[in-house]
């Protein structure tokens, strides 16, 4: 028995032998197959499956067994194994007669059937012995060198035209590595799914240049090579059918070990495929965009696995992008235990605490627990690296919706001057500002926002409700044109948004469908209050239809927008958990309302009025000419003497 058909002996693909499958001659050390006089480049990764299933000739490995020997037994996605099958069946194909065939096992593994595999010396002569057994030490040997050549490269991306810089000061920066994008392959010969593969890759390969990242104008051929070795990463993947819907299976891998760092299945309706192409690579661009972003921070190499650690975890940071604040958190607990030494690891687990809190489902055990969490892990961040931004951005995110907007202003300020270029940095300051009716301001912000962080639906959206809420309907329009190329579901719904409250009621009725996520029961109770509306020709109106006894925030709006100022109160005294979305306070619909004397008082008691004294900036619309009373008198008049003044300092 020799390391040909032992399954035993470690896969070094340097030192295993060539053989013969059939008329296939697979040269393992330089990661090729041959066959009637033609040469193909093959993966490492299924070259040492190859090798693997080789071993085993006519025998069952199971997915296990095949990812202890080839992965080393870390986790990966199902779909990073199936990619490897996938495309080791494709080395058999055209190949007369087949020189094996790979059956799945279902549940259990696979298995490579072929009549013999023999040793091929003279293919390359002097070929030496293979190696004794050595697993663990046979992996640290593979990582070392690797790891050190390959990840000491650290990226600084240019973003929206801007080149990245690090923003500690004295670091110098560093080259930027290479990432190739190949052509992604269509899985059936239909014309129309090889067009959509050709503009995939054109998409993605097209994101990444725009963005500053080094990568050719177009993507490679799947048989191609990066002659210079300059690329640190590859992307590629597959397109499918699946009954009436398109699939991309897109994979991110570091190109010299050939692990999959990252994998995501798309999906779209066949019926829609517009910007599907695009949306999938701005998904892409805006992973590798956060990872790369975050090693660079880090000023460290980083080893694959905590590469890929971070990949994942930047992919469940937006929920545009289908991913949940308890996952990003899991992921994120996942990289401080493999790097507990990295500032950056713990800030970006502050980050996911600190969004787990925000969420609307934790409820207000879980928001403490998840804030307390959020604070002690940015000051873990904070001990190994004082000049962290990103650990004060998370203590600020913590209490979104909650208050606190003195301690949250700052510790944004303190973020933003640190690390000027943290990705979606300034996300947070435009939906703080307009918490407190700063709206002028929010909409500059959010314009610094968007071209710091171009792959953010979310602020595209804030901009768009803003400007919807200003009746200018041209720029809503092309501000959701290039959201629909992020998050296409998003786009849906402030369109919806903007129809149902800033437009004619009557044309609105008439164009408004629902968008994916809005239940039944809301649609209903809207298309019943636009009804309304529509009958009424201004005149002004009281409560609400039956349909909207559920509407709990937006019906505090709506009968405001109908003239019912009592019973927007009303509404407001019985369900005061609306009170954590004070934003809803400044919408054009809300004037009436800010304008009774009772508005005021409100804002005292939840805290507004005194963010305004202390903080030194008051509230758009307390400079409207005809305004029935002084914001700055009224404010004067509710505060307790010695109360009110000075400035907060920001606590963590």
């Amino acid at each position: 028995m020799n390391a040909i058909t032992d399954p035993s002996v470690t896969i070094d693909l340097a030192h295993e032998q060539d053989f013969r499958l059939g008329g296939l001659l697979v040269r393992p050390s330089v990661c090729r197959v041959a066959a009637a006089g033609r040469e193909t480049r093959v993966e490492p990764r299924v070259m040492e499956v190859l090798v693997r299933l080789t071993r085993s000739l006519n025998q069952t490995v199971t997915r296990d067994e095949l990812i202890e020997s080839c992965w080393g037994g870390r986790f990966i996605g199902d779909d990073a194994v199936s990619r490897v099958i996938y495309q080791m069946r494709g080395l058999a194909r055209g190949v007369e007669p087949a020189p094996f065939v790979l059956e799945t096992v279902p549940k259990v593994g696979f298995r490579l059937v072929a009549d013999a595999v023999t040793s091929d010396e003279t293919a390359r002569p002097g070929a030496p012995a293979p190696p004794p057994d050595h697993r663990g030490a046979s992996r640290a040997a593979l990582s070392r060198p690797l790891v050190a050549g390959a990840l000491a490269l650290a990226l600084v991306a240019v973003m929206a035209g801007l080149a990245w810089k690090l923003s500690h000061p004295g670091v110098p920066a560093v080259r930027p590595g290479r990432i190739e994008v190949m052509q992604f392959e269509p899985l059936q010969q239909e014309p129309a799914l090889r067009r959509f593969a050709v503009s995939l890759g054109d998409a993605v390969a097209r994101v990444l240049s725009a963005n500053g990242v080094d990568t050719a104008q177009r993507p490679m051929r799947r048989d191609a090579d990066d002659r210079e070795g300059r690329a640190e990463f590859r992307v590629a993947g597959t397109i499918d059918h699946d009954g009436d819907k398109y699939v991309i299976n897109a994979q991110v891998l570091d190109r010299r070990l050939g692990d999959v760092l990252w994998s995501r299945r798309f999906e779209r309706d066949a019926a829609v495929p517009m910007a599907f192409q695009e949306e999938a690579a701005n998904v892409i661009g805006d992973t590798l965009y956060c990872a790369l972003w975050h090693r660079t921070a880090s000023r460290r190499a980083m080893a694959p696995t905590l590469f890929s650690l971070f990949m994942n975890a930047c992919a469940e940071r937006r929920g545009t992008h289908g991913g949940t604040p308890m996952k990003f958190v899991e992921m994120t607990e996942r990289i401080v235990r493999e790097a507990p030494d990295n500032s950056y690891a713990h800030s970006f687990n502050a980050e996911a605490h600190a969004v787990a809190a925000s969420d609307d489902l934790a409820g207000a055990t879980g928001a403490a627990s998840q804030a307390d969490a959020a604070a002690a892990a940015a000051r873990r961040a904070l001990r190994l690296d004082p000049r962290n931004g990103e650990a004060y951005q998370a203590l600020a995110v913590r209490y979104n919706g909650r208050g606190r907007w003195l301690e949250r202003e700052q510790n944004i300020l303190r973020s933003v001057a640190l690390t000027p270029n943290l990705p979606h940095g300034r996300a947070y300051y435009p939906g703080l500002l307009r918490e407190v009716g700063r709206l002028s301001e929010a909409a500059e912000v959010n314009q610094r926002s968007i071209a710091s962080d171009p792959f953010s639906a979310g602020q595209l959206a804030t901009l768009a409700l803003m400007r919807g809420a200003d009746g200018d309907f041209p720029e809503v329009d092309a501000l959701l044109r290039k959201m629909e190329l992020l998050d296409r579901d998003m786009a849906l719904e402030i369109r919806y948004l903007v129809a149902f409250w800033w437009r004619d009621p009557g044309k609105a009725l008439a164009e408004l469908h629902p968008y994916p996520r809005l239940p039944d029961a809301i649609f209903a109770c809207h298309h019943a209050y636009l009804a309304r509306l529509a009958q009424a020709h201004g005149a002004p109106l009281r409560g609400l239809p039956s349909q909207c006894e559920a509407a709990n925030a937006y019906g505090v709006r709506m009968l405001a927008r109908e003239g019912d100022i009592d019973g927007a109160y009303t509404a407001l005294a019985l369900k005061p958990e609306i009170y954590r979305y004070p934003t809803l306070f400044y919408y054009p619909e809300m004037r009436a309302f800010r304008r009774d004397p009772r508005f005021m008082p409100l804002a005292y008691r939840i805290g507004l009025v005194d963010y305004w004294m202390k903080d030194g900036h008051w509230p758009d619309f307390c400079a409207e000419p005809d305004l029935p009373y002084d914001c700055k008198q009224v404010a004067k008049a509710l505060t307790p003497p010695g109360a009110g003044s000075g400035k907060a300092s920001a606590r963590g």
